[in-house]
């Protein structure tokens, strides 16, 4: 009988088996390094975008109780957990609000399948009561699962903003607003900017609502943090 390892051909297929073997295992271990790498680099990414925007680590949600359009009760909570883009405004508004809403319900439509949710406040507790706000939310469509809107005392909304968030709001009485039952109402100048709040209440980001391209980045932001959430 012949020995293999005495055999020419034995042996090169021997070292062709094995070389073949190694190639496999380099292989492996390059498309396990690969995955290892790719899940670093998008955790990484999402929880870059958690981190807030540089000059907004003083910003914060104070504490408030606010009532939303069903009725009930909200506290400074309903951020806990949750990614949420929150704005402000009012239901009567003539000029920034309609696009700052339209804006808010693209965001809306565009992260269905992450777990952002949203949050309107109002700046006219006045004329913004619960049944007000229920029908300014089914008038523009808004997904009730994921909005919560909110009204509640001016001078509470006020010092939210501006000892919370460092912006500014201003009752102008020199621009009044006529109302469809024939009254007016002044203008209210609020901040026109989408601000993200993160799970921790953590003031993220202020984006301009009139600038649809930071609209996207905001988008995309919410996009690569909700990772964090699957």
């Amino acid at each position: 009988m012949t020995d293999p390892e005495s055999n020419p051909a034995a042996r090169s297929w021997q070292s062709w088996r094995l070389l073949g073997t190694l190639v496999a295992l380099a292989i492996a271990a390059a498309a396990l390094a690969v995955t290892t790498t790719v899940f670093a680099t998008r955790n990484l990414d999402a929880k870059l975008a958690l981190q807030p925007e540089p000059g907004l680590d003083a910003l914060h949600i104070p504490v408030f109780a606010m009532t939303d359009q069903r009725g009930e009760t909200v506290t400074e909570s309903v951020f806990d957990g949750n990614l949420t883009i929150l704005e402000f405004g009012f239901t009567h508004c003539p000029a920034a609000c309609p696009v700052m809403m339209d804006q808010m319900l693209r965001l809306q439509d565009d992260l269905i399948d992450t777990p952002a949710r949203f949050v309107f406040v109002s700046v006219d507790p006045a004329h913004d009561t619960p049944k007000r706000l229920a029908e300014y939310a089914q008038e523009n469509g808004v997904d009730p699962t994921r909005w919560t809107l909110l009204t509640g005392a001016y001078d509470d909304v006020a010092a939210w903003l501006t000892e919370g968030l460092g912006l500014s709001l201003e009752q102008q009485p020199q621009s009044p607003i006529n109302l469809d039952d024939g009254s007016t109402m002044p203008n209210i100048a609020h901040p026109t900017h989408l601000i993200l709040v993160g799970p921790d209440r953590t003031i993220l980001g202020l984006t301009p609502a009139f600038a649809p391209d930071e609209v996207d980045r905001l988008a995309q932001r919410v996009k690569a943090a909700s990772k964090l959430w699957k």
